[in-house]
């Protein structure tokens, strides 16, 4: 997992290194980085410490006559390497060509110098020789020295697009680790839901059952109502029967019940009137057997 990670860093650093447009860096302060005092003459180089391949640096030279000189000669070399050692890079100046110069005087003369584009990164050096007459006396003075330390741009741009893309790198791991946290927390309510949904489905399943079992026991009670509706429809139709039968029955026993009221009173009052007719006839029979007897008497 590392190295993919390490992998992708690399592709994205490539894709922004050969996209980013090249710039051009501006160079150090020039500072002095040789001196020499020898046998009446002074000599000084100045430089920039620092420069970057294409900048244009300056170099300065600096003659100062501690005696009086004659046939001053400067020439100055500037060294450096290409492909990576295989091939090299030279840039010479005679600086100075068979002046004279009186004593406590000082000359300076400075030129610009193109660092190539494709020099190594590293120093390159310079080489200087001197020759100078005094009282018709000659002398040479030759030496090497660092004249500029040439930056890797390409590295010092790899760096930066590296920085900013670890920086990038902490914040989508950041991010990652959110949205991993965020991913438990979703996870364990997701194991949560799944738990209640087999319960609910348990549960959902049961109640089927229990659906099946009542939906049985309505289609046994509805044929059983559906033969009990056709049972009392036909119960319904007898009763009907029944009833008129019963009015008509009722009837009748109701005109029974009359005549027999009817002929009831009228045997009371038959014989009521027969005992009344009775009773006269013994009251006018006695009647007159006492007549018949007083007669007699």
């Amino acid at each position: 997992m590392k190295s993919v990670k390490i992998a992708i860093l690399l592709v994205l650093v490539a894709v922004l290194l050969s996209s980013m447009p090249l710039s051009s860096v501006a160079v150090d302060e020039v500072h002095r980085v040789w001196r020499v005092a020898s046998e009446g003459i002074e000599v000084s180089v100045y430089a920039p410490y620092e420069a970057y391949p294409g900048d244009r640096i300056t170099v300065s030279v600096r003659v100062y006559a501690l005696e009086e000189l004659n046939d001053t000669d400067v020439t100055l070399l500037i060294k450096g390497s290409k492909s990576q050692g295989r091939d090299s890079w030279t840039s010479r100046r005679d600086v100075f060509e068979d002046f004279d110069l009186s004593e406590g005087a000082s000359r300076t003369r400075e030129y610009d110098v193109i660092v190539p584009s494709d020099l190594d990164p590293g120093l390159i050096y310079g080489h200087i020789a001197i020759r100078w007459n005094i009282s018709l006396v000659g002398h040479l003075y030759e030496d090497a020295f660092n004249l500029v330390y040439v930056r890797n741009k390409d590295y010092e741009d790899l760096q930066e697009a590296y920085e900013d893309l670890s920086s990038l790198y902490e914040e989508k791991v950041a991010e990652y680790d959110g949205l991993l946290e965020n991913y438990d927390g979703l996870k364990s309510d997701y194991d949560s839901l799944t738990t209640d949904y087999e319960n609910v489905e348990a549960e959902r399943d049961d109640w089927k059952a229990k659906y099946g079992s009542l939906e049985t026991s309505y289609n046994d009670l509805t044929n059983e109502y559906n033969v009990l509706e056709s049972t009392y429809s036909s119960l319904l139709a007898d009763y009907d029967d029944l009833k008129t039968k019963y009015d008509v029955g009722v009837n009748e026993l109701s005109a029974a019940r009359t005549l027999n009221y009817v002929l009831g009173i009228t045997t009371i009052a038959f014989i009521a009137t027969s005992a009344y007719l009775l009773a006269r006839r013994r009251k006018i029979s006695e009647g007159e057997a006492s007549v018949n007897e007083n007669r007699i008497a």
